[in-house]
């Protein structure tokens, strides 16, 4: 990075001092702020406008025990809004950075930004702290704001409802949070337009490095090949196999037939990397084995890969079809169980909801596997990230 893109690097330090502690009951939580802040850097400017205090309702939870995620979701928010004031694009990592005063162990702190599935503090990735007296700091989210744009922001903060007595009772938690902001060229979006198709699974088939998939898991070649003939001469006869976990582990994939339509749901589109189609996501039901792609109510296309077989992952998706943007990647890359190298780094993901499963099982049948740096997806949006990286590159090393 050169002289002048450190100088236009800021941090935003939000005056909010959050107070997890005990008066008379087992477990409380506040948060003050002074003053809205703003941090000026030459023309380029990003601005935390949180109001004064008086304009602030305190978060206090006055409960006996710790509460589930489904009532601290229902907790009045900490909210603030970020601005971008100038020409520039600026990519945005809001942190939370927590004192060197905390006592409570942050396996029993649960976070939630926005509506997002919620996590103890602990499993938010670690990043290198920005104020004096923290003592680490957990990055909860990372976007972007155009020129002139602006986004508001809702934090919720509970104590987890499996936390042992032990580990609440007269236990502290202060933290704030920290907002770094920087200069950054948005993830170029892939406007794409074209002749839409039905595209219907009519049935599976075994793919065809199947026995190589079951020899990188220690089977031999002729316990590999049998199971393939196995599985080939039961889908033939349709009988009544585990679809949805063969799928998964990379050993069958799906026929699809083709005929042109207009613009209504289940319409299909493909690039020939990825296929896409319109009001719908790619989803695998584990209690019926059923995989297919759902209905969904959103104005916008779901994208799964087509060709699961491939060993390397490069090219970024559409951002939007004819005009309707990409707002799912549920189970994206399911299925491409041989995966070895992904850069997914120049993906915009800024109007996805949905990425749960996206790599579920990816990379589980290659000897190693990576998925590349995530640091400029905009996830601001993504309310469902359940399953994402479960299973992904189980067998590598």
């Amino acid at each position: 990075m050169n002289k002048k893109s450190r100088l236009l690097t800021i941090v935003i330090l939000i005056l909010v001092c959050i107070i997890l502690g005990v008066s008379y009951a087992y477990w409380q939580i506040t948060r003050t702020q002074n003053d809205k802040n703003i941090v000026t850097t030459g023309c380029f400017e990003v601005e935390s406008d949180i109001g004064t205090e008086d304009e602030l309702d305190p978060i206090r939870l006055l409960k006996t025990y710790p509460i589930n995620d489904n009532d601290g979701m229902e907790l009045a928010p900490f909210t603030f809004t970020l601005r971008n004031t100038c020409d520039t694009y600026a990519g945005y990592q809001i942190n939370l950075e927590t004192l060197n005063t905390t006592t409570l162990n942050l396996d029993y702190l649960k976070v939630a930004m926005d509506n997002k599935t919620p996590k103890v503090l602990s499993q938010y990735d670690s990043v290198e702290t920005t104020i004096v007296d923290a003592l680490n700091s957990h990055k909860l989210l990372t976007g972007g704001l155009k020129a002139g744009a602006s986004k508001t922001f809702n934090l919720r903060l509970w104590l987890d409802q499996d936390t042992p007595l032990e580990s609440g009772q007269n236990k502290t938690y202060e933290g704030k949070i920290s907002i770094i902001a920087s200069p950054t060229n948005p993830t170029p979006e892939i406007n794409c337009s074209g002749q839409l198709y039905t595209y219907e699974i009519t049935r599976y088939k075994v793919v065809d490095d199947c026995v190589e998939r079951f020899i990188s898991r220690g089977t031999s070649q002729e316990a590999a090949t049998t199971q393939c003939q196995q599985i080939s001469t039961f889908l033939e006869s349709n009988s009544d196999i585990p679809l949805a976990e063969l799928y998964m582990a990379g050993f069958i994939e799906p026929i699809y037939v083709k005929e042109e339509t207009e613009l209504v749901q289940g319409a299909g589109y493909s690039d020939g990397t990825y296929l896409y189609k319109y009001k719908q996501e790619f989803e695998i039901n584990k209690d019926t084995q059923d995989i297919n792609w759902q209905n969904i109510t959103e104005d916008g296309w779901g994208v799964k890969l087509l060709d699961t077989s491939l060993t390397e992952i490069s090219k970024p998706p559409c951002t939007s079809i004819n005009g309707h943007p990409v707002v799912s990647m549920s189970g994206m890359f399911m299925g491409g169980s041989s995966i070895e190298n992904m850069d997914v780094s120049s993906f915009n993901t800024s109007n996805v909801t949905n990425m749960s499963g996206m790599f579920y099982g990816v990379g589980s049948n290659a000897t190693t596997w990576s998925v590349g740096d995530l640091s400029s997806w905009d996830t601001s949006k993504v309310t469902d990230m359940s399953f994402m990286f479960d299973f992904a590159g189980y067998n590598s090393t």
